[in-house]
């Protein structure tokens, strides 16, 4: 049994790019929720429409490709879903409050779902990384 890796790019802060991603992807065997956003600003100046964004974002993709994924995976009894979330899960730097949060609801998600496949052939992790030096973290 082969292996292959395909690279589709989709709006996963959306249910309709998230639904063009899966339909074009096929069979999952291994998911790995990798995106996320987020840009430093004071707590006080975050508006409503940037909590929905990096929620819809960081944490709604995950909830929704695993809601689509799962059902196939627990039907052949083999999977793995891994969650990067990221140590501002646990350390929630003030500049970046927003983005805490959504990496702590990330590692909720993953440990929720780890229990509803405990016994079976599927895993569920999460990794929390630090800060990597990149454009958007400096």
């Amino acid at each position: 049994m082969g292996s292959r890796a395909v690279g589709i790019s989709a709006d996963l802060g959306s249910a309709e790019g998230l639904a063009r991603l899966v339909a074009e992807a096929g069979r999952v065997d291994v998911l790995v929720n990798n995106v996320g956003i987020f840009w430093p600003v004071p707590f006080l100046e975050i508006s409503d429409e940037d909590w929905f964004r990096i929620v819809e974002v960081n944490v709604m993709s995950g909830v929704r490709l695993a809601r689509e994924l799962l059902p196939q995976m627990l039907k052949r009894n083999w999977g793995c879903i891994i969650f990067f979330s990221s140590e501002s899960a646990l350390q929630i730097p003030p500049e970046i409050i927003h983005y805490g949060v959504t990496k702590t609801a990330q590692l909720a998600l993953s440990r929720g779902i780890a229990e509803i496949v405990a016994g079976t052939g599927l895993t569920v992790n999460s990794v929390l990384p630090g800060p990597t030096r990149s454009e958007g973290a400096g």
